[in-house]
């Protein structure tokens, strides 16, 4: 993957990340060679890099264009409960289903059958709320090691 398009993906994770109120985003991008993957982790502000065993650090500069998201909000943590015992969880209407929407939309952003992972905190900071999402697939959310799939909503 040349460093202009990694530079305007990890750009476009700083937005995502900034926009969503996310702790940690993770892609895996479909870059073409399934024999040397391509890992991009964000997470304190600071991005790293994995390229088949290759790990680094990676600055995207201040002049790299992020790619195109639709809308983005954060929804507080205090607004997010969840049970990790029962595995329930209980936000405003729409809120979740919104967050699913924009990893899956970071997906489809960076293109091909990559893979977008954001982890957001929730009233209670032992228990973050996780959801990954690759184009054409449902989105799953993980909660205190339990996942659930969401029906993942068509384009337009």
């Amino acid at each position: 993957m040349d460093r202009d398009r990694l530079a305007a993906v990890c750009a476009t994770v700083e937005v995502f990340a900034a926009g969503t109120a996310a702790e940690r985003v993770v892609l895996l991008l479909d870059a073409g060679d399934p024999a040397a993957p391509v890992l991009v982790e964000y997470a304190g502000g600071s991005h790293e890099v994995t390229v088949g065993e290759t790990v680094e650090r990676f600055d995207p500069g201040r002049h790299a264009r992020p790619l195109a998201l639709p809308g983005l909000r954060a929804v507080p943590a205090t607004a997010i409960s969840a049970d990790p015992d029962s595995g329930e969880l209980s936000a405003p209407l729409g809120s979740i289903q919104h967050l699913a929407d924009v990893v899956l939309a970071l997906a489809r952003a960076v293109g091909g059958r990559s893979v977008a992972t954001a982890t957001f905190p929730t009233a209670d900071p032992r228990t973050p709320l996780t959801l990954a999402a690759r184009e054409g697939e449902d989105v799953v959310l993980e909660l205190a090691g339990r996942h659930f799939s969401l029906p993942s909503r068509p384009t337009g």
